[in-house]
């Protein structure tokens, strides 16, 4: 299993997954905050409503928590599930084109070996893009609306992990 798994690394290592996916969760983590704090203005700017205050009321005013929970709801719940499932559908059919997965089942390897390395590979890429996504966007909400308490932060974080798996 150790082996299999230094494999998924090196493997992840060359198609530079271990950087591209974290750096677009981190641009999914952040577009909320900025959405949140600029929609007023972009709004005031370009609508054309005579009395665009009332739209703006509608709106109504946003907590840090709230903000957060949009992010997790909104970028990573729907974007985030789309680009996890791009990111890994070919896995398995790349080894299989590439001869690897012909050479490694001539070993004496269980098939749940090589399937179990693969969901561990994979969970521990996303955990890690969903993380520092999460983390920038932490930051941002922080920066652009005040603090949030960490014990509000961690429970949605958890919860929205194995839903990703």
């Amino acid at each position: 299993m150790k082996a299999l798994l230094a494999k998924e690394w090196l493997e992840k290592k060359r198609n530079l997954k271990w950087i591209w996916l974290p750096v677009i969760f981190a641009i999914l983590g952040l577009t909320q905050p900025l959405m949140v704090k600029f929609l007023p203005e972009i709004l005031k700017a370009v609508s054309g409503i005579e009395n665009s205050d009332a739209l703006l009321q509608m709106m109504g005013t946003q907590t840090s928590v709230s903000i957060l929970g949009q992010t997790l709801a909104s970028q990573f719940d729907q974007m985030g599930i789309i680009i996890f499932a791009v990111a890994t559908m070919g896995c398995i059919s790349a080894d299989r084109s590439s001869g690897m997965l012909a050479f490694m089942m001539t070993k004496p390897l269980r098939v749940s070996s090589y399937l179990s390395a693969k969901w561990i590979s994979e969970g521990l890429t996303a955990f890690c893009a969903l993380l520092i996504g999460y983390l920038f966007s932490v930051y941002y909400t922080v920066a652009l609306f005040g603090k949030v308490e960490w014990e509000r932060i961690r429970p949605p974080l958890i919860r929205m992990f194995p839903y990703v798996l």
